[in-house]
């Protein structure tokens, strides 16, 4: 009997799939702050890669007077041993930069035994954003 692999337990992309050239920042210092007490957004560039991208969800909302839209997106890359989840804590270190737009991360794992990593980003715009 074939096997049949179904859904996200299906592995890493092919690479024929990862047709995004995307740029990761890394935040040197994420616990640094500013005089006024919040945290710096200092971002450097730190390398670009092919990644394959998918869509987990969009919402859009009145909030604040003004219409807000996110979306939450699957990324998908080689292993990179320096970016690691299990070694570096990745939501406060890195971005990921497709399209001009940045795209924060809120979770990255490892697929396989370093065959891959998957970062779980959103990104939100508001309607005076979008028209601008």
């Amino acid at each position: 009997m074939p096997v049949i692999r179904r859904g996200r337990d299906a592995g890493p992309d092919s690479s024929g799939r990862r047709d995004r050239y995307v740029l990761i920042q890394w935040r040197p210092a994420p616990d640094d702050v500013e005089a006024s007490g919040l945290p710096k957004d200092d971002w450097s560039d730190y390398r670009s890669v092919y990644m394959s991208r998918g869509v987990m969800a969009f919402d859009e909302r009145f909030v604040a007077d003004q219409i807000s839209a996110t979306e939450q997106m699957v990324w998908q890359c080689e292993y990179l041993a320096d970016l690691d989840p299990d070694v570096v804590d990745v939501p406060k270190r890195v971005r990921l930069i497709y399209g001009g737009r940045p795209f924060n991360v809120l979770g990255a794992s490892v697929i396989g035994r370093g065959r891959a990593i998957e970062f779980i980003t959103s990104a939100g715009t508001t309607l005076a954003e979008a028209v601008s």
